[in-house]
């Protein structure tokens, strides 16, 4: 199965454009999967609150100490391809 995972903020001007990136992704990789006998592949859209486009990069760069959403939902899904 391939997966892809796609965070974005709601506080981000591309917001809008993000998650109709993620639809069209995802039946893309549903049509490629097609009679393949394989799995499904799994596209996740995490659009997190209050946050904005670069959230994660913040969080590193100035020491948050409570990560935001996004820090923590891309942390747990590297652990979970380890």
């Amino acid at each position: 199965m391939e997966e892809v995972l796609i965070v974005a903020g709601n506080d981000e001007i591309f917001v809008d454009d993000i998650v109709v990136f993620a639809g069209k992704l995802e039946e893309g990789m549903a049509m490629g999967e097609e009679g393949k006998g394989e799995e499904e592949a799994k596209v996740t859209l995490s659009v997190a609150e209050g946050e904005c486009h670069d959230q994660t990069i913040l969080d590193v760069q100035f020491g948050y100490r409570e990560p935001g959403e996004q820090t923590e939902l891309i942390r747990r899904w590297i652990e979970n391809k380890l």
